[in-house]
């Protein structure tokens, strides 16, 4: 249909298709009664989190072409610190809770790595529900289900078992800058509940042995206001003390990924950073945007980060299609490790950067067909991991005191 601007819908094509099917009359088509979705009815709300807004408006406009080799470099780095992680855990059960899941593409390495009781949350109803708030997309919901679990009596969590462990996966529709425990943090009394049930349910588990968060960190020092992405200590500080007081205090660790600032304004020039596939198409852009008084990466001081406005980026791939833009702010390496040490978070780990696992992982058999060009290279090493501990015994202490430790 040259005539049309887009084609239609897919269910709207799968419905036209049952009809026909099943020979469904005019007369019954006339009797059906519109009942919008939850999401539908929400989404234009100022209680919806725009950043989860922002990834449901490019959900599905990619391209289908071949996955490229640095997503499942970017998968492996992502298992590896799964596994370093759960590797340290000494009891048969272990808690995960997982921050901006997504679609939940992480599901596989969280049961490889042995976590029994995961939380995991996204504040995109599409990445959770998938199929029932978009057009025949999976969401982690399906996800979950393709793996055999099911949905709990009470419809408040799935269960079954993996390798002979019974799991519990709680997927919710929520916002981390809100108060999780209380359930606040979720987006209708639904969410709500799970959330609340949640924690009942594991009242005395201590604390989560592993809390994750996946190339989402730098959303969580910033918010939309009068439609600029600006600073937000507030919602910062919610957030972190969600991680901190759930976080077990003797063996908990903290543990993500993200976009290294350092790195990305090393490679930006006239104001773009693009890196293009062997057909000269580009594959994968981040754009500078240029401000006044922007965090630099170099502020010595807890307040003196929060004085300064982020450093915003637009991101673009072809797998949301190139036309599509998310803007986002950029967290620098020091910034990071400056904002976590003042709520008491010490990194543990000194190899951060992705290039230092790509040598184990072009090692593996399994990745020998898996080899990244320099193009993706380029693009996978301006990441970093991080891995964080809270050391309670430096607790009472101000952060100038613990910064000369």
């Amino acid at each position: 249909r040259p005539d049309k601007d887009r084609p239609n819908a897919r269910r709207t094509i799968e419905s036209a298709l049952k009809a026909i099917a099943e020979n469904i009359t005019i007369d019954e088509i006339g009797e059906l009664i519109y009942e919008p979705s939850i999401y539908s009815s929400l989404e234009n709300e100022n209680v919806i989190d725009p950043i989860g807004l922002q990834y449901d408006s490019i959900t599905g406009k990619g391209t289908n072409e071949k996955r490229m080799n640095w997503r499942f470099f970017q998968n492996d780095v992502k298992r590896n610190l799964f596994s370093s992680a759960s590797s340290k855990i000494r009891r048969k059960r272990k808690y995960l809770m997982d921050i901006g899941c997504g679609r939940g593409g992480d599901l596989n390495k969280w049961l490889e790595s042995g976590y029994t009781d995961i939380l995991c949350f996204d504040p995109s109803g599409r990445e959770i529900y998938g199929k029932q708030y978009s057009e025949g997309l999976n969401g982690l919901i399906e996800r979950i289900q393709s793996r055999g679990f099911t949905l709990s009596d009470n419809g408040l969590y799935y269960e079954g078992e993996y390798e002979g462990n019974k799991i519990k996966i709680s997927p919710i529709w929520a916002d981390g800058t809100k108060d999780l425990v209380s359930g606040e943090a979720g987006y209708n009394t639904y969410e709500k509940d799970k959330l609340i049930h949640f924690f009942k349910m594991n009242k005395s588990f201590g604390g989560f042995d592993t809390i994750s968060i996946m190339f989402v960190i730098h959303y969580l020092f910033a918010t939309y206001k009068k439609g600029k992405i600006v600073s937000d200590k507030k919602r910062f500080e919610v957030f972190i003390n969600n991680v901190i007081s759930l976080l077990n205090p003797k063996k908990g660790i903290f543990i993500g990924t993200y976009l290294t600032g350092e790195r990305i304004m090393s490679k930006v020039k006239n104001g773009w950073y693009i890196e293009r596939d062997s057909s000269n198409k580009p594959f994968y852009g981040i754009g500078i945007e240029k401000t006044r008084n922007t965090v630099t990466g170099e502020e010595e001081t807890y307040s003196e980060y929060w004085k300064k406005k982020p450093k915003m980026i637009d991101i673009k791939q072809s797998i949301w299609g190139w036309k599509n833009t998310i803007s986002e702010p950029m967290i620098f390496e020091k910034s990071l490790d400056l904002v976590f040490r003042h709520h008491n978070l010490f990194s543990i780990k000194k190899e951060v950067s992705f290039e230092s696992f790509y040598d184990n992982y072009a090692n593996k058999r399994n990745n020998r067909n898996k080899q990244l060009s320099l193009s993706e290279k380029n693009i996978s090493f301006i990441n970093n991991v991080f891995m964080y501990q809270v050391y309670p015994e430096f607790g009472k202490q101000n952060f100038n005191m613990r910064k000369k430790l």
